[in-house]
């Protein structure tokens, strides 16, 4: 049973990354930022999405070093002004932000404003000029860094891997090596897109140089984006019903199904059916979403308060670990799912609810059926209002390693 992706909002879309995201170029003495990629990637996705805004933001010669600090720094929204202004940042960074009057992040909490990113999705497209300047070791930490950052600002981030043009590859062997190392470590992180693959068969009239596309080429580039993020966004939500009249038993274990009690971005992810596998954590049992290939991963398990009090709940997230800092919580200590008292987890404490039901059998109950057939503004939330706790990320990395252990111990 397929129950479509609904939205009470267009779905908020960044592009974040280096010239293959925004370039420039002299019109009338003025110089001039577009985004042919970009727009091409927006165009593609609303087939499958619906309607699509867009915020790009791209420097050329824009490095992984370079976004993270600007990211650091600044909003991406307001990143993306400064983009679209033709403004570098190969120099002060702080410096051209004040020059443009872009609002730093401090800015906004010495004003009182909110910091919010307001955006769904951020695809990254950057890291291959990084080669020409730093070790494998630093570019990946560089990328992971930046990813960890967006996520804690409640964001899904999706990344491609890095490039190097053919003349490259054969003139400077040691950067391919160098991009080789990059890309074995981070193809096997969830949400990265293979630039190889998205490449192949690519035609040879569309590229201007060895590293560089021609405008016809950045939005072929943009047009194939888009089916790596429909991919992973753009599916229906699937519940797994077992059909007893044909005999069929279906895998064994309990079955937990995730119906939204309110359309969102965050909901639909977590939406779907989701198996007990057969490790436990902290004493309870761990669930995992049955879901589509290149679909994110989303593990259903419990926390117990060895880290504080305000850990203690069930937790949805990409994994059990510390890296992400999760999508909805529940205080509730109960040795099973529960049913109510879930809250979506934003950077800024807001939330949405989201209906939990839970059956013994590998059967979508009854009432999610009939629900499911409603529309989504009709169906009353089940969940009760708690408090949601803060993103996760908070502490430095060598804490985060400390806790990576921990956790690691604990689930042995």
């Amino acid at each position: 049973m397929a129950i479509p992706y609904m939205k009470d909002r267009p779905f908020r879309l960044a592009v974040l990354g280096d010239s293959w995201v925004t370039d420039s170029r002299c019109c009338r003495g003025e110089r001039k930022a577009f985004s042919p990629s970009a727009e091409a990637l927006k165009q593609q996705l609303v087939t499958s999405l619906g309607e699509v805004e867009l915020v790009p933001a791209g420097f050329p010669g824009g490095t992984a070093q370079r976004i993270l600090n600007l990211c650091s720094l600044c909003r991406i929204r307001d990143i993306a002004n400064l983009s679209m202004s033709c403004y570098s940042i190969k120099g002060d960074i702080a410096a051209q932000c004040e020059h443009a009057s872009i609002p730093t992040l401090y800015d906004l909490e010495q004003l009182g404003l909110t910091a919010s990113e307001d955006l769904d999705l951020v695809v990254v497209v950057v890291g291959s000029n990084d080669l020409y300047y730093h070790s494998a070791e630093h570019i990946l930490w560089h990328l992971r860094e930046l990813k960890r950052l967006l996520c804690s600002r409640g964001l899904e981030v999706m990344m491609c891997s890095l490039f190097l043009g053919t003349r490259e590859k054969r003139e400077c062997p040691w950067l391919e090596q160098r991009r080789q190392a990059v890309n074995r470590k981070l193809l096997k992180e969830d949400g990265v897109i293979d630039c190889d693959g998205l490449f192949a068969n690519f035609p040879s009239e569309l590229w201007k140089n060895s590293f560089h596309l021609k405008r016809e080429g950045y939005r072929e580039f943009g047009r194939r984006l888009a089916g790596h993020v429909a991919k992973r966004f753009g599916r229906p939500t699937r519940y797994h019903v077992r059909n007893k009249a044909k005999g069929n038993r279906g895998k064994p274990g309990k079955m937990v199904h995730v119906f939204p009690g309110s359309k969102g971005f965050v909901p639909s992810i977590l939406a779907g059916s989701y198996e007990k596998v057969s490790k436990r954590n902290h004493g309870r049992p761990v669930y995992k979403k049955i879901s589509f290939p290149g679909t994110p991963q989303v593990m259903l398990f419990f926390w117990d308060a060895r880290d504080g009090e305000h850990w203690s709940g069930w937790w949805f997230g990409p994994n059990m670990r510390f890296e992400h800092p999760a999508w909805a919580f529940n205080p509730s200590v109960s040795w099973e799912v529960p049913r109510e008292g879930w809250r979506t987890i934003s950077s800024q404490g807001g939330n949405e609810s989201v209906q939990l039901f839970v059956s013994d059998e590998a059967d979508v109950p009854d009432e999610l059926t009939r629900r499911a057939s409603c529309d989504g503004e009709k169906t009353a939330p089940l969940s009760a209002v708690v408090s949601a706790p803060k993103r996760r990320i908070v502490h430095s990395e060598a804490y985060w390693a400390k806790k990576a252990r921990t956790s690691q111990e604990a689930s042995r």
